[in-house]
């Protein structure tokens, strides 16, 4: 089995835990039952602290289970106390319209439609994670949904990296000089021709490294993006696009967070004319590259 197919199957058995998880109201309402059924015999059986330790156990093994109920927000795809890796999406909502006219969602693309709730970038940034995480390396996938946030504090699309921020500070505070690596994940808006190569007799999409040297540490990033992008050329020629590094620009200063932590890197993985199979190429790649940096 290669690293993708083990990145495949992951995917699916979080999927499939995901569909048996319980839903909280159960949960309440079996406990409740289970309470009532065994608190009218408690004077008289004297096994009840032993069914009751066991409703107890029975309770906190679904609940364990089900990590979407004991953890909010950020979630760790291993069980590694301090996760090497974080990845999030500043701009969460961005799709690549291939992906959503297969799955029947539009009929006649344009690039103004390439955003969705659901099928989107993040499905990238997961996959990229769960094979990174396979590697026996620690990642933090970001869950909470920025785009949502943005809209319930009543900000605007340029002040995603507001929210963004906050999240990679919490982070930051939570597991300290843990992470190593940071990369917020984005797909281009340029055209398929500029996005797309052959590979391994294959059609992928292309990655494109983003710096922006609107800080006074921005030469930790750019050093970073660089050795990410020398790398991939090195073994994938043609896979990256280059480093693009984000002057100081009269309109749209952005840092894009990078100030935080100097091995971190915005990412432009295809642009929206790619299929989602063209971008899982490039992201397997890319984790192999981020595998062999970490473990040296």
């Amino acid at each position: 089995m290669n690293k993708k197919d083990e990145a495949d199957l992951l995917h699916e058995l979080k999927r499939k835990q995901q569909e048996i998880s319980p839903d909280p109201e159960f949960v309440d309402e079996l406990e409740n039952k289970l309470i009532q059924r065994f608190s009218n015999r408690r004077r008289r059986n004297v096994f009840f602290p032993v069914v009751s330790l066991a409703v107890v156990g029975v309770l906190f093994f679904i609940l364990a289970f089900n990590s979407n109920v004991l953890f909010e927000g950020t979630s760790s795809l291993s069980s590694i106390s301090k996760p090497e890796v974080y990845i999030y999406h500043t701009h969460d909502t961005e799709a690549y319209l291939p992906h959503l006219r297969q799955k029947g969602v539009i009929d006649n693309p344009r690039p103004e439609d390439a955003f969705h709730e659901e099928m989107n970038i993040t499905l990238i940034g997961e996959y990229l994670a769960e094979s990174i995480e396979s590697a026996g390396i620690g990642v933090l996938f970001e869950e909470r949904k920025i785009q949502e946030e943005v809209l319930n504090q009543g900000l605007t699309y340029s002040d995603s990296y507001e929210i963004s921020q906050q999240y990679i500070e919490e982070t930051i505070d939570k597991y300290g000089d843990s992470i190593q690596m940071m990369f917020d994940i984005h797909r281009d808006t340029l055209e398929r021709d500029q996005t797309t190569m052959s590979l391994n007799g294959e059609e992928v999409a292309r990655i494109v490294f983003v710096v922006s040297d609107y800080h006074s540490t921005s030469d930790q990033n750019l050093a970073f993006a660089k050795k990410l992008h020398e790398r991939v050329d090195e073994k994938y020629p043609g896979l990256s696009r280059g480093v693009l590094l984000k002057g100081n620009q009269t309109f749209n200063q952005n840092m894009y967070n990078q100030d935080l932590l100097g091995q971190s890197v915005l990412l432009e993985i295809g642009g929206y004319q790619n299929s989602m199979e063209e971008v899982k190429r490039a992201t397997d790649y890319l984790s192999d590259i981020i595998v062999e940096i970490l473990q040296e």
